[in-house]
């Protein structure tokens, strides 16, 4: 006979705990282990909600003035040698009365509308940017 069963025999109870014991330890650390990467995830989608806020112009919904070039550099980075491509500026002339006639409610009403018409009218990997903010 090992000590083992001796042991086993004689304290019951102590194997009992032994077991509950782990089981606690197990449970435990299963709900820290989902709590941390809870915790991970929760901060990864707050950081990628931050980042895609930073690029983002936040009245017309396209992308601001300097992710707009960055964009862009890297397009021309990226393309083969005869490759065509497009560049399009629309200015709204202007733009200034729109506001002092109106006011400035209307103006952002205005330029919300109109960053959503560009985003219906292009397709999603075409870069549409807002480069000016006069």
């Amino acid at each position: 006979m090992g000590l083992d069963y001796i042991f086993k025999k004689n304290y019951p109870e102590i194997i009992s705990i032994d077991r509950m014991d782990a089981v606690f330890g197990v449970s435990l650390s299963c709900i820290f282990t989902t709590h941390i990467r809870n915790m991970h995830l929760s901060n990864l989608k707050e950081k990628m909600q931050f980042e895609r806020k930073s690029r983002m112009d936040g009245l017309t919904g396209v992308y601001c003035k300097m992710y707009t070039e960055n964009l862009c550099a890297a397009y021309i980075e990226r393309i083969e040698k005869n490759t065509c491509c497009a560049v399009m500026i629309i200015d709204i002339d202007n733009f200034n009365n729109i506001n002092d006639t109106y006011g400035h409610q209307y103006g952002d009403l205005t330029l919300r509308l109109f960053g959503k018409m560009l985003r219906e009218s292009f397709r999603k990997k075409d870069i549409i940017g807002r480069i000016g903010g006069d």
